[in-house]
């Protein structure tokens, strides 16, 4: 947890260093590789029988979360550095875990843009919509629409600024 807010307060070149080691550091997949139903043919094994405990599952929970959490801080430490294409891998990663979450949903989008290439935006745009099963986040659409006109008129979006608390309108930094 340390690790974490030390990458959350880091700013400019250590930013990177410092949530790439909170990413390092995560558990994924605590409780993912175990039976929670005994097997009922073969002789009866019990590994892990204190990992089904609820304690130990709301502790398996927020492990998770915190993991989550670094990743999502790598990914925009990524991007914020102009690393785009390794902010887009995080994020791919991030929605493939959770396909409902919006922050990575939108940071998806603004990396893609931030590689100032149109069809990596209009990919981009397809996956959130696959995540969604269609497009009817308004929110999304708003943030995709700008970026794409962006992209199309200027040709440089300024992707620091770009649909981070404008378009998101929940002022939570993405």
């Amino acid at each position: 947890m340390k690790a974490l807010e030390r990458a959350r307060v880091a700013q400019g070149p250590d930013q990177i260093r410092t949530a790439e080691e909170a990413f390092a550091l995560r558990t994924p997949g605590l409780l993912s590789r175990v039976a929670r139903k005994p097997r009922t043919a073969g002789p009866k094994v019990e590994f892990y029988r204190w990992l089904g405990e609820p304690h130990w599952e709301r502790v398996s929970g927020r492990l998770e979360a915190l993991g989550r959490d670094a990743a999502m801080l790598l990914a925009r430490a990524y991007r914020d550095a102009g690393r785009h294409e390794e902010a887009l891998a995080r994020y791919d990663e991030l929605l493939g875990q959770d396909p409902l979450d919006r922050r990575a949903r939108e940071g998806l989008l603004i990396a893609a843009a931030g590689t100032l290439d149109v069809v990596r935006l209009e990919q981009a745009w397809q996956q959130v919509c696959a995540c969604l099963g269609g497009d009817n986040d308004a929110d999304a659409r708003m943030l995709y629409e700008k970026l794409r006109r962006e992209l199309k008129g200027v040709g440089s979006p300024d992707v620091k600024s770009v649909g981070v608390l404008t378009v998101a309108g929940r002022g939570d930094a993405l």
